[in-house]
């Protein structure tokens, strides 16, 4: 039910978004919490933390490779799927480093937060 909820809507979600998305079904906060960690190992799901104390998590896609830009405000989160980073993983990897990876989140204000200021 977890997975279902997160491969339908694109995250990342917090453990209370993620229960709100499979309630219905049952399932209850606790089992969410105890759940995203073992999701976590297997490599099922993403682990994404923006800071502000919110862990939130997004199906692993695998080969799509994405980042983040996160208001400030009132801390929506929206994909961006251009990533400028490859390069710099290359050259580490050819620098003799193995199991190479990188996470960039960009942070700013949201167009609608600009209108309500």
């Amino acid at each position: 039910m977890i997975l279902g909820a997160l491969i339908a809507d694109h995250g990342p979600f917090s453990m209370e978004e993620i229960h709100r998305l499979v309630k219905k079904s049952g399932c209850d906060l606790v089992t969410v919490y105890r759940s995203m960690p073992v999701l976590e190992e297997a490599g099922l799901v993403r682990r994404c933390d923006f800071g502000k104390g919110v862990v939130r998590y997004e199906f692993n896609h695998g080969d799509h490779h994405h980042h983040h830009i996160i208001c400030r405000k009132c801390q929506k989160v929206e994909t961006v799927d251009l990533c400028v980073a490859d390069a710099l993983e290359r050259l580490v990897k050819q620098r003799g480093y193995t199991e190479v990876t990188h996470q960039m989140e960009l942070f700013g204000i949201c167009p609608d937060c600009q209108r309500r200021c």
